[in-house]
């Protein structure tokens, strides 16, 4: 008897410990030395190495994640490494990593900021990389060393204002779709604007376009609205052609002179904003030194709808 009741607690006592969890470890990338985690039980994971991160392993376990700490040395974060975690509000990425794969934070609900060093080496944001999350922004802006980011990388994100890199060129497919964005600034360091980058951007108030952007595509502001924008007359017949409407302009800054912008409503059937428009050389001015000195975008650099003061 006693016998008995000796293994029924010793089995009592291997399905609660069972139930405990306990901290998990392993291998992340090509070998234990170029990527290798630890998973506490209290739901912090720790990354560690000197090289790529190439897997998840820790994916079954993350309605368990909390925190996620990654080391310098890491040069790249893994496809969909962190998505789908419930509860990760936050992240530093080291100034080491290169690449930020493939839906990387993809529908990170509580992911509302994400934070780089002063010298980040960050190149490249893959397709969908912050899609679906909670992101409000960068800490302290997106690094200027960024030359692509993904389509899609940004869509149906609540952020404000996200910084153009003054590297980047190209501005892809879908990149802001549907974002909440409430000012949008491209600098001229963009030559492309693919198709729906911003479209759906219905919270937009402010809008400012270099001078020298190239090419914008059909569709790329379909639903943007702004009250506010920056644009030469140039551009004006572009910026229709992409959807981008002018039903909730208050205030038409024309880089190239208030009668120039004029004459090209006017020809468009946009008349009735004439009284809105007016001469601002000083903008482009403005938008241009927000890239290259401040290294942030002009939203960045300005608060929403404040542009009226560079206009005199």
């Amino acid at each position: 008897m006693k016998i008995r009741m000796l293994a029924f607690v010793l089995l009592t006592g291997m399905i609660f410990h069972t139930n405990v969890q306990a901290e998990s470890s392993g291998i992340c990338g090509e070998n234990l030395l170029a990527c290798s985690y630890t998973l506490s039980d209290d739901g912090v994971l720790k990354i560690k190495g000197i090289g790529e991160m190439t897997s998840r392993p820790w994916f079954l376990q993350k309605e368990t994640i909390k925190n996620v700490e990654i080391s310098v040395g890491i040069t790249s974060i893994a496809r969909f490494a962190f998505a789908d975690i419930p509860n990760l509000g936050s992240i530093t990425i080291p100034d080491t990593v290169k690449t930020i794969g493939w839906g990387a934070f993809q529908n990170d609900e509580k992911l509302a900021m994400v934070s780089f060093g002063q010298f980040s080496n960050l190149s490249k944001i893959e397709n969908f990389a912050f899609s679906g999350s909670g992101l409000q922004g960068f800490m302290p802006y997106l690094p200027t060393t960024v030359s692509k980011i993904g389509q899609g990388a940004f869509e149906r994100v609540p952020a404000k204002t996200i910084s153009i890199p003054s590297n980047l060129k190209t501005i892809r497919t879908g990149t802001f779709l549907n974002a909440e964005l409430q000012c949008i600034a491209i600098p001229g360091s963009v030559k492309k604007v693919q198709g729906q980058a911003f479209a759906g951007c219905k919270s937009v108030n402010c809008m400012a376009m270099a001078e020298n952007v190239e090419m914008v595509s059909a569709l790329a502001f379909d639903g943007v609205a702004p009250s506010e924008l920056i644009i030469s007359s140039d551009q004006i017949q572009i910026y229709l052609d992409a959807r981008g409407s002018l039903k909730n302009i208050s205030k038409l800054y024309c880089s190239d002179g208030a009668d120039a912008c004029k004459a090209v409503l006017t020809e468009l059937g946009y008349g009735d904003l004439n009284s809105k428009v007016y001469s601002s050389v000083y903008t482009q001015k403005a938008l241009k030194y927000a890239t290259d000195k401040t290294k942030q975008d002009f939203c960045g650099w300005l608060p929403p709808c404040k542009i009226e003061s560079l206009a005199k």
